[in-house]
């Protein structure tokens, strides 16, 4: 048993669950595991190869399932990468490196070699946005454009009124939309971040989206 589940019997029913939703996974697609420092890492790839790269983080205590309701559109404009993060309730390794370290991002420095991808946008959900944003400090000319969502305005994890405030401060050329009605969950979202990736391909610098 893994710190992730609280008993091996939950374990093997989120497992079982879960392959049986990718069985339903709405695209095409390869399914593929890759060897990094922190163990296999698990991906859904769907699109076409030559497209431009996009990467999809979960949030914690979730897996790539979540993407469902989105694969299907943007892998018509990307080649989607729909990756299970180690440490979490997916097929990836278990393990959880301290989040204040380089870790992540050398895990995440294993996952695109494997994929040799040397660039991509990233599409990431709670702490899947954390770690978006921990890659793009550390390794910014990988980073095309970030979209980050869930920093809703009824979120009881975190203030996001006041988290608006200081990313208009700090963060001035981001693109911010801010639901105060929304929680710690928001769908419907798909096309409004393929149109923000769309139209920050090529900026000099990469934007960043807040819903």
């Amino acid at each position: 048993m893994t710190k992730i589940y609280k008993s091996d019997e939950g374990a093997r029913a989120v497992r079982e669950r879960y392959l049986e939703m990718l069985k339903r996974w709405p695209a095409p697609n390869e399914q593929m595991r890759v060897p990094t420092r922190q163990g296999e890492t698990f991906i859904i790839a769907c699109g076409e190869k030559a497209a431009r790269p996009l990467l999809l983080f979960h949030g914690s205590a979730s897996n790539s399932a979540m993407w469902m309701g989105d694969v299907r559109a943007w892998a018509e404009h990307y080649r989607v990468y729909s990756i299970d993060l180690i440490g979490e309730a997916g097929l990836s390794a278990p393990a959880r490196p301290p989040l204040a370290s380089e870790e992540y991002a050398l895990w995440l420095d294993n996952v695109l070699k494997a994929l040799s991808v040397t660039h991509a946008s990233i599409v990431g959900v709670s702490l899947g946005g954390w770690l978006a944003l921990d890659y793009n400090t550390r390794q910014p000319e990988r980073v095309t454009s970030i979209a980050l969502a869930v920093l809703g305005g009824k979120d009881v994890l975190l203030d996001s009124a006041a988290t608006k405030r200081r990313l208009e401060r700090n963060v001035p050329q981001a693109d911010i939309r801010y639901l105060p009605e929304a929680g710690h969950f928001i769908p419907g979202q798909t096309s409004a971040i393929l149109d923000f990736l769309d139209q920050s391909t090529g900026r000099p610098d990469p934007a960043k989206l807040l819903t």
